[in-house]
Parts: C-alpha cells; structure tokens; sequence
C-alpha cells in the first residue's frame, strides 16, 4: 500500500474518531491495523466507507447527496457547508464513492 494512501486513511480515521495502531514498516496491510486487530481500508472495503459515511453523518459532519452521475458531499466545518462533487459511471460508482467519502473525511482529519 501507497505511503500517501496510508496517510489518507489516517486522516479519515481521525475525522471518525478510529483508533488506529501505529503502522508496522516492516509487515506491510492493506489498511490501517484498528485496535480491535481487524484490517480498515475504506478505499477498497464498501462496508468500511459506508460505516465511515454513516458515523461522519450522524456526527453532522457531512450529508451526501447522490444526483444523476454524481455523488455531491456537504462537509460541515463550523457550520460552514462545503461542496464536494464526485462524477461517476455504473461501472465505477462504488469506487467513486469510497474515494469521495475517503478524501472529503481525510479533508476533515487535516482540520482537527
């Protein structure tokens, strides 16, 4: 796994509130090693992205928004609402959507 993607899902763990152990250089995972010892990768697991989009939800972090081809995610950040916009395509939407939930909680993880 990318240093950078590791980085982004430490930054979207920490906008959930997850708590992660500290990544081990020598033994590389495909995700983020939780403290319950289970694998967390919201990039490539549908149910990971959607349990992160439920949790960012109902904390009144963001509201997402499917319309058309897109996937449009209102970030709350001091009662400021942020739009995100994400296009996609039958044959991509999942991917879509776990990268457009991954990247706009790593946007929340960079502020806290």
């Amino acid at each position: 796994m990318k240093l950078e993607d590791i980085k982004l899902l430490q930054l979207a763990a920490k906008a959930a509130n997850y708590i992660s152990v500290e990544p081990d250089e020598h033994k590389p995972i495909e995700g983020l090693m939780m403290v319950n010892w289970t694998i967390w990768n919201p990039l490539t697991k549908h149910g990971d992205a959607l349990e992160l989009s439920l949790d960012l939800v109902l904390e009144g972090k963001i509201r997402i928004q499917m319309q058309d081809d897109h996937i449009i995610i209102f970030e709350n950040w001091d009662d400021v609402w942020v739009t995100h916009a994400y296009t996609m395509t039958e044959a991509n939407s999942k991917k879509v959507f776990c990268n457009a939930i991954v990247n706009v909680a790593a946007e929340i993880g960079k502020k806290l």
